[in-house]
């Protein structure tokens, strides 16, 4: 992995840590083992163009590593975004656990 890919992860975890230390995760069990609904929206630093589908295999390796969840193969619905151009570039990622399929 690159020096900017560890980087990355490194970023990631971090903001997770201090993202899950909020009360509204208080409920919460990490890392999730259900399956998950996730949806991304990527918001780039500049015009440059890019590939989302390239940029949804770091961020969730990186989510994984964190142990936000147990493993990306937990995601069974996966929706990537574009948004607006923001001032360094920001990854918003929602998930949902959804019911377990035996329910």
């Amino acid at each position: 992995m690159s020096k900017k890919g560890r980087e990355f992860k490194q970023e990631v975890c971090l903001l997770l840590a201090d993202a899950l230390e909020s009360p509204e995760f208080a409920d919460f069990e990490f890392p999730l083992k259900q399956r998950l609904a996730v949806t991304v929206f990527l918001h780039a630093p500049n015009r440059r163009k890019y590939d989302i589908d390239n940029r949804a295999k770091a961020l969730l390796d990186s989510l994984e590593d964190a142990l936000l969840f147990e493993d990306d193969e937990q995601i069974d619905s996966l929706c990537l975004r574009r948004g607006e151009i923001i001032k360094g570039g920001k990854s918003i990622v929602h998930i949902i656990p959804l019911a377990d399929k035996s329910d």
